[in-house]
């Protein structure tokens, strides 16, 4: 059951209908409801749900990897894997160019940790390519 958060939902959606690019960063404590906010907000909506582990960069890619092609290509989502960070927002740009799409990196730090370059890759990507996009991150 969803109880609360109904003034971070409406913000969320607000910034959903803008249809550009859009970044939202949801922190805080543990265990006070920050997925399941996200996962609420999500529901109904094409979105690429990610959870990082913490593990090394090359793991969380080929988790990445399934959930993105589960999403935007279901025959691949078994046996595809980019070959780097770099590719793999390369194709995120791509599928957002037009179309609205939600990207959820959730427990961002556990990915960060295991490849510390990721902050620098994203940024990148933020200002070169996503911008541009039609495109909706969530951290």
């Amino acid at each position: 059951m969803f109880i609360g958060r109904n003034t971070e939902l409406k913000k969320l959606n607000e910034m959903y209908e803008s249809g550009k690019f859009e970044c939202a960063i949801i922190y805080g404590r543990r265990r006070v409801g920050k997925t399941t906010l996200i996962k609420e907000f999500i529901k109904d909506k094409k979105a690429i749900y990610f959870l990082a582990r913490e593990t090394d960069g090359s793991a969380n890619l080929n988790g990445f990897s399934g959930d993105v092609y589960s999403v935007t290509a279901k025959e691949l989502a078994k046996n595809a894997f980019f070959s780097d960070w770099e590719s793999a927002f390369d194709y995120i740009s791509q599928i957002s160019e037009n179309e609205r799409i939600i990207l959820v990196i959730d427990e961002y730090p556990f990915l960060a940790g295991g490849y510390r370059p990721i902050s620098s890759v994203l940024q990148a990507h933020i200002d070169n390519q996503f911008k541009d996009r039609k495109l909706f991150l969530i951290l």
